[in-house]
């Protein structure tokens, strides 16, 4: 059964000691808040979401490492840096972070370089563009509960296998210094 992606930021939350951290690189003040409300009410208390309207502000706080960006490609005239540099920054950066790219650029050009980059996806600003970020936002969060499970659970493994190694080891000491014990 699929847990839910409340349930899926809760654990996260737990299991890492921090929450999941979402930033969000808008300059379009009414789009920003729109984004930031959709996904505070979608993923709930158990993510972080810090949203940016300038990349000055945005690229000092990246040394956080959040787990997914969500930048527009094009910013406005406050903004020092965007589009491919604004990417290959965050890769630089936080090399791990997951990008989402925001925008209402639709050239096949600029969505091939960006992909070319590595990002995680490229949304255009269009009817169901939200909804297309938190779906991403959401796998992305269930790939990082699935990658943490799985490492726990070989960590567990680990320590079994430590446990009857070190228990065959005392009852052959036990043996060969009390065989009678065996007898």
């Amino acid at each position: 059964m699929k847990r839910s992606v409340l349930k899926v930021g809760q654990l996260i939350k737990r299991k890492k000691n921090k929450p999941f951290s979402v930033f969000l690189l808008e300059d379009n003040t009414m789009y920003r808040k729109g984004v930031y409300h959709y996904m505070k009410q979608t993923f709930g208390p158990n993510i972080k979401v810090s949203a940016f309207e300038k990349s000055d502000n945005f690229m000092n706080a990246l040394r956080s490492k959040p787990e997914v960006v969500v930048v527009d490609y094009h910013l406005d005239e406050r903004s020092q840096i965007e589009g491919t540099q604004l990417i290959q920054e965050v890769r630089a950066h936080s090399p791990n972070t997951k990008i989402i790219v925001l925008s209402g650029e639709d050239s096949k050009d600029t969505i091939a370089e960006c992909i070319g980059l590595g990002i995680n996806d490229y949304v255009l600003k269009r009817e169901n563009a939200i909804d297309k970020v938190a779906s991403d936002i959401s796998k992305v969060m269930y790939q990082m509960l699935e990658m943490i499970e799985k490492k726990q659970y070989k960590t567990m493994l680990a320590t079994v296998a430590v446990v009857v190694v070190a228990m065959l080891s005392t009852v052959l000491t036990l043996k060969q210094v009390s065989p009678q014990l065996f007898d």
